[in-house]
């Protein structure tokens, strides 16, 4: 895993450095705008929580034996913190990242 988000990290620097810092800068700013101004929206989060959930009970009844990575209530978890980090900058979201989140799980 940690390998594969090496890569994943050289891959990025090159993207940085074919449009520049700045250009990169703002297109990082722009991508996280765009999924804080999707789940910004706490209706929508509510409702899209809803159908992971009824997802999950569908799969049940009809006896199916898919099984997800990430269980549906994990999903909703994960949907949910989105939705409280929006409430957020994104410069504030990147320097967070910088100082406190590391490679490796």
């Amino acid at each position: 895993m940690i390998e594969y988000l090496k890569e994943q990290m050289t891959e990025i620097g090159e993207v940085e450095a074919k449009y520049g810092h700045f250009v990169f800068q703002m297109a990082l700013l722009h991508l996280m705008d765009v999924g804080i101004r999707k789940l910004s929206d706490e209706e929508a989060v509510e409702e899209c929580i809803a159908n992971i959930l009824a997802v999950s009970e569908v799969n049940e009844d009809d006896g199916a034996t898919k099984t997800p990575i990430l269980s549906p209530s994990m999903q909703s978890e994960i949907l949910g913190c989105a939705a409280n980090l929006a409430k957020f900058t994104p410069l504030a979201l990147l320097g967070y990242v910088k100082a406190n989140v590391y490679l490796g799980v």
